[in-house]
């Protein structure tokens, strides 16, 4: 075999688990179909600083210290939730990518920048992946302090063209014991199990701004069908006078219903919409760059003076993936759904499961057994570790989907009162947003729609993952 493990996708999950399985002694390729470490960016940069420390990234990528948010309900009502300790970084995220990357390589494994995995097929004892790679640009791949890792990789193989720019590309085949699929939402390997596709996928756009009066503490977060149908909008000041500002929209994949459970792979349970028209005006599908304009619009005195830096979209994948590996084969991170369902952020439980993979993918080349019943303790492990605050997540997704701008304002006021705020403060937390639901969850509001739509299992799930974290 020319590498023990090859993964495809040269995002930090990816380099987690290269980092981890080259530093265990064995051979790994990592192969990027961008040409540079982090780019395009498509994440907000926020995380906690306990990812941080998870990601072993050095602290020079903070850029702002967040300690709270503004909640702005659909009528106009603002939920202030201003605390002392940081409850989240803002980030140089290319930067934190660049680090991850650089960990990966200085732990022994290879990447390839300009590689873009094509194909998958079994042979004898592992897998053969075909890369198509563009010499020309891979040449490019050093930017930013990482050398460009070619390793004989261009130049080998047929011309072929990549068919839409019309730019060269060459054909290379490369085998591996294991591969490990960390490229997306729209993965290869997981098309190539045959794995069922994400349940959900939310459409985001976002920028980087400019944006005079920006340098708070605050996150401001806006709700609404009329803003973010089906997810939020958001500001997170980044310092110096810099933001990022985005929005997100969803949009249900099951008609004029939401199954209970349709998230979760369980259809049997089911939620309707108040009426058809709840579902017409509020999950309409515009597009999140339309909404993004309007959000400037509505709220004139955050936004004066805004100017893009530049700007970024993206689909964030959404739901429980009830089997996320094969026979030699295995997906994490977004590819495996391992989203946070209520925020979309997906470094923390991703880098966790990075963790859980590498460790499968280490004792199964130890023992020589990369069957698919062997592998399956992958599932087991990060279902243990973070299964339970996805379910949860999935839950609590499915009844805010449920709720009319009307009721989203009669709950943030509800909130609005020193016990709540306190509350909200007190177990608020980026990662695990069960422990502080499982508490919200019995607010009358709250708990009214619950128990329509089932608040025993809900508080079921969230009960379990605040007892396993407590």
């Amino acid at each position: 075999m020319d590498y023990d493990v090859v993964v495809i996708g040269g995002g930090p999950v990816g380099c987690a688990v290269a980092r981890d399985v080259a530093a265990a002694g064995f051979t790994v390729l990592v192969v990027e179909e961008h040409r540079r470490v982090g780019e395009p960016l498509q994440c907000a940069g926020l995380i906690s600083p306990r990812t941080l420390e998870l990601s072993r990234v050095s602290p020079q990528v903070i850029l702002h210290k967040l300690t709270g948010a503004r909640v702005h309900a659909p009528g106009g009502r603002v939920l202030q939730l201003a605390g002392k300790r940081p409850y989240a970084l803002a980030i140089d995220r290319i930067a934190f990518d660049r680090d991850l990357a650089a960990q990966a390589l200085s732990a022994g494994a290879e990447i390839w920048f300009c590689a873009r995995a094509t194909g998958l097929r079994y042979i004898t004892g592992g897998v053969e992946v075909e890369l198509h790679l563009r010499q020309a640009a891979a040449q490019e791949g050093g930017a930013h302090g990482l050398p460009a890792i070619l390793s004989g990789a261009a130049g080998r193989g047929p011309v072929i063209s990549d068919g839409v720019s019309g730019r060269e590309t060459y054909r290379r085949y490369v085998t591996c014991r294991l591969v490990v699929g960390a490229d997306g939402h729209n993965s290869l390997v997981a098309r190539w199990l045959d794995l069922p596709p994400p349940p959900e996928k939310v459409s985001m756009y976002a920028a980087e701004v400019e944006l005079p009066g920006s340098s708070g503490q605050l996150i401001d977060i806006f709700l609404g069908r009329r803003v973010a149908p089906g997810w939020f909008a958001w500001v997170i000041p980044t310092g110096a006078g810099r933001a990022r500002v985005g929005v997100g929209s969803a949009r249900p994949r099951c008609g004029l219903s939401f199954p209970r459970g349709y998230l979760s792979g369980k259809p049997e349970d089911r939620v309707r919409f108040e009426s058809e028209k709840d579902v017409l005006e509020g999950l309409s599908g515009e597009p999140p760059r339309l909404l993004w304009e309007k959000l400037a619009g509505l709220h004139p005195d955050i936004f004066r003076g805004m100017r893009i830096v530049r700007g970024t979209g993206g689909l964030v994948p959404v739901g429980f993936m009830p089997r996320t590996y094969g026979s030699h084969a295995l997906v994490v991170g977004d590819a495996a759904c391992h989203v946070k369902p209520i925020s979309g952020g997906g470094l923390y439980l991703g880098l966790e499961a990075a963790r859980l993979c590498a460790h499968t993918v280490v004792t199964a080349l130890k023992a020589g057994n990369y069957s698919e019943d062997f592998l399956a303790r992958y599932q087991r492990a990060w279902e243990k570790a973070i299964g339970l605050e996805i379910r949860c997540g999935i839950r609590h997704r499915e009844v805010f989907l449920s709720l009319s701008d009307r009721e989203m304002d009669m709950l943030i006021a509800f909130f609005d009162k020193p016990y709540w705020r306190k509350l909200i403060l007190k177990y608020g937390d980026l990662d695990y947003h069960s422990r502080l639901a499982a508490r919200l969850a019995l607010a009358p509001p709250w708990a009214q729609r619950f128990m329509v739509n089932g608040l025993k299992a809900l508080l079921g799930y969230c009960s379990l993952e605040e007892n396993a974290y407590s």
